[in-house]
């Protein structure tokens, strides 16, 4: 299994065909003047435990204390008498929190104390603001006395619960807002998004054997709703995209526009489907061929040519291979091809279309034209050889980054890809562009905490 290089390939894996239907590959036709849009999915999990943690580690055990909770001189505070409980519920949270509740009032000519113990219930609601900012809304549903408050004059305890509910009343914005901050504080939504989206507009190496990056071109950024198993808050984060594949060289970076502002997306479907733009430079193609060929001599009966020098680049729709030779032909042969994605193999195939001699002796014309079968098939097996390599780089990397991948931090990979398809080839003047379809299945576990 190949290394992972970068985090960010979990997030071109889990790609959809965008707000298109997905439809079979044979029935599908790509317009490269207006491509399709890919959705990237990244799963997050926010881990429940770990924020019932947080939240009771950062309150601390003084819940809040007002010394002029009924407005005039009761002192009232409330302190943990056991953990915060957390439960999750529809679109929010409910905390059951336990207090011992201390009171403290002048009476005539000394201050009286008084002590009681009481559960009060309270519910979270939750949205995302348009800035990415995780907002919450927390108020107090009920309490409940389980042991009520009593004020100590002399021999004499005074109970107090109705001066209690008051203070309790008056305070429980303070419990309201405690809880609504540490959430805030625990989930920073947006700077963990914002980070992610410098992230997405860097080039990133697909494979450390081979020279392939990827840039994913980003469009939009959404969210889907956050779901609850009792343990976690789940959700997908859903970038469009028009992602694309450089072999050999690296893109240039992008700088990275605002993030985009928040909107809510719908659910998405399962396994993945991805279109991936890639351009294949000849240069990498002439410097195999040269390498196999120059210096290689060819002979016709007594004649014989060696090769000196191989160029190849687009010329109309054709890929065109020159090739340089002397002795008994001094001079070069242009070989127009054609690149053709045979999908029954799953392989291109090059079609030879147009020889030209580029030289005005006739004799050396019919030479060449007798050494051209020798010619063309060592020059159509190594454009084949390059071709084909590409794509199965573009696919071993795919397949090895998806298949029981560990990439740390709690991500675990696991799937397959099962299709992958040239949709278009398209012959430019200094590279081939060829548009891919992948289909396949993923599963994806997300463990950390995004509040880690």
């Amino acid at each position: 299994m190949r290394k992972t290089v970068s985090f960010l390939f979990l997030l071109i894996i889990g790609l959809g065909c965008g707000s298109q239907n997905r439809k079979a590959m044979s029935d599908f036709k790509l317009d490269p003047d207006n491509p399709p849009i890919s959705e990237v999915q990244v799963p997050i999990s926010i881990d429940l435990l770990s924020l019932q943690n947080d939240l009771n580690t950062q309150l601390g055990e003084i819940l809040f204390e007002d010394e002029k909770a009924d407005g005039e001189n009761l002192h009232i505070r409330a302190s943990k008498r056991e953990d915060i409980q957390l439960q999750v519920v529809e679109n929010g949270i409910e905390y059951t929190v336990p207090m011992n509740v201390w009171l403290k009032k002048p009476f005539r000519l000394a201050n009286v104390e008084g002590e009681g113990q009481i559960d009060v219930k309270l519910r979270t609601t939750y949205d995302i603001g348009t800035d990415w900012t995780f907002v919450t809304a927390t108020r107090v549903l009920e309490h409940e006395w389980l042991e009520k408050p009593r004020l100590k004059v002399g021999f004499v305890n005074l109970p107090v619960e109705a001066v209690a509910d008051k203070a309790l009343e008056r305070s429980r914005e303070l419990i309201e807002t405690a809880i609504d901050d540490q959430i805030a504080n625990q989930l920073n939504l947006r700077a963990e998004i914002d980070a992610v989206w410098q992230q997405l507009y860097q080039p990133f190496g697909l494979s450390e054997e081979y020279p392939s990056w990827m840039l994913l071109q980003p469009l939009s950024l959404g969210m889907t709703r956050l779901v609850s198993d009792g343990h976690t808050w789940s959700s997908v984060l859903t970038l469009k995209a028009r992602p694309e594949v450089y072999i050999g060289r690296e893109p240039n970076y992008q700088r990275p526009p605002e993030l985009p502002a928040f909107h809510w997306m719908q659910e998405p479907g399962g396994g993945f489907s991805i279109f991936i733009r890639t351009e294949i430079p000849y240069d990498e193609a002439k410097a195999m061929a040269s390498e196999a060929l120059i210096g290689q001599t060819f002979s016709q009966g007594s004649r014989e040519v060696t090769i000196t020098d191989i160029d190849i680049y687009g010329k109309g729709n054709k890929m065109a291979v020159e090739t340089s030779m002397e002795g008994a032909f001094n001079g070069s042969v242009e070989l127009l091809m054609r690149p053709k994605y045979v999908r029954r193999d799953e392989k291109f195939e090059i079609e030879l279309e147009k020889v030209d001699v580029k030289t005005g002796n006739l004799l050396y014309k019919s030479v060449a034209w007798l050494m051209k079968g020798k010619l063309e098939k060592e020059l159509k097996k190594q454009m084949d050889q390059f071709l084909n390599d590409n794509l199965e780089i573009l696919r071993e990397t795919v397949q090895g980054q998806i298949e029981s991948n560990d990439l740390g931090n709690g991500i675990q990979l696991d799937g397959n890809l099962s299709e992958l398809e040239v949709r278009l080839a398209l012959v430019k003047i200094d590279y081939l562009e060829i548009w891919v379809e992948m289909n396949g299945e993923l599963g994806v576990d997300f463990l950390k905490s995004i509040n880690e």
